[in-house]
């Protein structure tokens, strides 16, 4: 049933590393090293969470506006903190250098499901009843 709207990831996850890592992006940052080229790719992630409930691992993402691809490189990326293969300091690093994060890789679309759409609320206190 969840293949549809899941990733399946055989291998096991550093969910805390994940989410540890996650916080270093949200705020107000440059994003072109996890979107195509874009005139403004400035956006301000509201809150990133990434939750382990049983063996599924749920990564939500908050923000003001997406880059294409945006949150597929940012879940990529988590995923290869979570595989051991990239660390926190290499994410930062790479929100840093405005290029291409991992050779532009981007987590496949299937697991990618769109939420929720916040018009004219504030956004931040809706991610934190998130964590609640």
């Amino acid at each position: 049933m969840r293949e549809r709207y899941a990733l399946g990831v055989r291998e096991p996850l550093d969910a805390p590393a994940m989410h540890a890592a996650a916080q270093l992006l949200v705020s107000r940052h440059d994003f072109s090293a996890f979107g195509g080229k874009h005139r403004q790719p400035i956006r301000t992630l509201m809150g990133v969470r990434v939750r382990r409930t049983g063996r599924t691992v749920t990564v939500d993402v908050a923000g003001d506006a997406f880059l294409r691809q945006m949150v597929r490189s940012i879940v990529a990326a988590l995923l290869r903190i979570g595989h051991g293969t990239a660390t926190a300091t290499d994410l930062e690093a790479a929100l840093r250098s405005r290029d291409r994060v991992f050779a532009g890789q981007v987590a496949p679309p299937h697991g990618l499901c769109l939420r929720r759409v916040v018009i004219g609320e504030d956004q931040r206190a809706d991610m934190g009843k998130a964590r609640g």
